[in-house]
């Protein structure tokens, strides 16, 4: 949906709606990453900056439907790791899951604080916090500061370009292909070298057997 099309959508709203309406765009994206929550935002913000309303209220409440979201996100992380179907995993499906699960252990606040730069995917980042057993509040608290920064700066452009939508959309825009384009190469990159990982695991795990084989033939 274009930017300018939401914002005549919200234009009609009362202000608690259309706070409702932020908090619940920021909340949803994590429930279904496909919608698009900052655009919701963008155009909330552009609306508030053209009536004078104070930009701060906007901050916390996008910024707490994203910690909600998020939180959300986690809980089914967690769930999805007392399944038994994800320990009854293929050997292949579980090196995916495995090195998950250690990238978060190591470095899951760097994954977790940067999640709200990178659209379209930022579930992600919690679900696998949740699989990997992360700490509830850590992950909630590296979850809010990237959403308060995110949305601090989306603020920030509604205020300032808040009278050129057509800017604001381009931004918004060539920011989501740009980022897209960045994402879809590291996961490439990611998964081609677990390809080669699982091969090489594979063939010494047929290795081992065929030395172990022997092993009993000669016995």
């Amino acid at each position: 949906m274009e930017l300018q099309e939401v914002i005549e959508q919200a234009r009609v709203l009362a202000p608690w709606a259309l706070y409702g309406l932020l908090f619940f765009a920021s909340f949803i994206e994590y429930v279904i990453p496909p919608l698009p929550g900052d655009t919701t935002v963008i155009a909330g913000v552009t609306l508030a900056s053209a009536w004078g309303w104070d930009p701060l209220p906007f901050i916390f409440i996008v910024s707490a439907g994203a910690a909600l979201g998020s939180s959300l996100a986690f809980a089914f992380g967690r769930w999805l790791s007392t399944r038994q179907a994800l320990h009854r995993l293929g050997p292949r499906r579980r090196l995916v899951v495995d090195e998950i699960i250690e990238k978060m252990k190591r470095r899951g606040e760097v994954y977790l604080v940067i999640n709200r730069f990178l659209p379209g995917v930022r579930a992600v980042f919690f679900v696998a916090a949740g699989v990997a057993n992360l700490r509830f509040r850590r992950v909630l608290f590296y979850a809010t500061v990237s959403a308060l920064v995110w949305n601090s700066l989306l603020v920030w452009l509604g205020y300032s370009l808040g009278q050129n939508v057509e800017a604001l959309d381009h931004i918004l825009r060539r920011y989501s292909v740009i980022i897209g384009i960045v994402v879809g190469l590291v996961i490439a990159f990611w998964f081609g070298r677990l390809v080669v990982k699982s091969r090489a695991k594979m063939r010494e795990s047929d290795r081992s057997e065929e030395i172990d084989s022997d092993a009993e033939d000669e016995h």
